[in-house]
């Protein structure tokens, strides 16, 4: 019974969580770069950075993480965290 208690109970501490990501975001790991790179741009953990959100999707889409290729693009096709680049958005 205790053992269903600790089951369900969840602290979420994004600032601990971002950090891990981070670390393995550099160490080139793409569902790392992705997951780091939402947290960047929701704001979880820290403020929202979306130019590093950016930065981040960018990284790993280069890797071939399909969901990160469209978060890029939607992100270059729309100016956030950077410059508005529709020609960058359309390769990805």
């Amino acid at each position: 019974m205790t053992l269903c208690k600790y089951e369900t109970e969840r602290v979420q501490d994004f600032k601990e969580a971002r950090k891990y990501y981070k670390l393995a975001a550099d160490q080139k790991h793409d569902l790392a770069q992705y997951n780091y790179a939402l947290m960047c741009e929701a704001g979880q953990g820290e403020p929202k950075n979306l130019k590093e959100a950016r930065e981040y999707y960018k990284l790993s889409a280069d890797q071939g993480f399909k969901v990160a290729q469209y978060n890029y693009g939607v992100m270059c096709e729309n100016g956030y965290g950077g410059p508005l680049t529709p020609i960058e958005a359309r390769k990805y």
